[in-house]
């Protein structure tokens, strides 16, 4: 496990790399259209989807062009996986999980947690108060240990949570790209799929991320609106974005 971490390490290290792989998720590309859409040459490309391949997180695969043309070389992503990383004054701890693995927990997991995350944090505070204010060195330190014992296994527990989400939320988007393949317009599919993973994009973020203008971003929003596809909780993003462009206009005209 840890080689496989060294090595997704380096792989996603790289700012590019990971916008290739957050492309990726979405649905499948050829390198010339990574190159447009990211505004990196072909060469650069080839290098990054290589690094990539070899670690095992996206293949290649060959398609006949819709057009006539030669068959095109098109990359996907291949690999489901988590990695957490705590850093602290006298904390170090990295974990790599695999999201497929057919295990219903993580291993290590005997229970979900016994109460409500407030009311952990509320007990975990008050027994380290009561810790702190024993007068013996190494009474402190045993109840310490112990308090430090109940974390980690709540840690666990809340991971174990976390993984799971993660792992249901990997599956439905799956589901939901499968369904998407349906739409034949390229950024109707690419927009809809940003919405179903981001949490409240406005339209300027939207249009600054696929690098188009903001009335493009407007025309496909109200497309998928008209044909009843848009998401109930985006119903009102464009609606959303041009309020928050009146506002601040209106401010600035103060």
């Amino acid at each position: 496990m840890a080689a496989n971490l060294d090595i997704l390490l380096k792989a996603i290290e790289n700012p590019m790399r990971r916008r290739l792989l957050y492309k990726l998720s979405h649905e499948p590309h050829y390198p010339l259209q990574l190159s447009h859409e990211l505004k990196i040459s072909q060469q650069a490309i080839a290098k990054h989807l290589k690094v990539l391949e070899e670690a095992g997180i996206i293949k290649h695969y060959r398609e006949s062009s819709s057009s006539g043309g030669p068959p095109r070389t098109y990359y996907r992503t291949t690999n489901n996986f988590s990695i957490r990383i705590d850093v602290g004054t006298r904390i170090f701890d990295v974990e790599l999980q695999k999201l497929d693995r057919s295990d219903s927990e993580l291993p290590g997991v005997d229970k979900e947690p016994d109460m409500e995350v407030d009311d952990l944090l509320c007990t975990i505070k008050r027994r380290y108060r009561e810790a702190s204010e024993i007068r013996d060195p190494l009474d402190r330190v045993r109840h310490m240990s112990e308090l430090i014992e109940s974390i980690e296994g709540s840690v666990r527990s809340i991971e174990n949570e976390r993984f799971q989400l993660c792992r249901i939320k990997n599956e439905i988007l799956d589901d939901a790209q499968n369904l998407m393949n349906s739409i034949d317009d390229y950024e109707e599919r690419t927009i809809l799929y940003d919405l179903l993973c981001n949490v409240s994009p406005t339209v300027k973020e939207l249009s600054e991320e696929f690098d188009v203008r903001e009335s493009v971003i407007e025309e496909v929003l109200e497309r998928l609106r008209s044909r009843g596809i848009l998401p109930l909780r985006r119903q009102n993003i464009v609606l959303r974005s041009t309020s928050m462009e009146d506002s601040e206009n209106q401010n600035y005209d103060r």
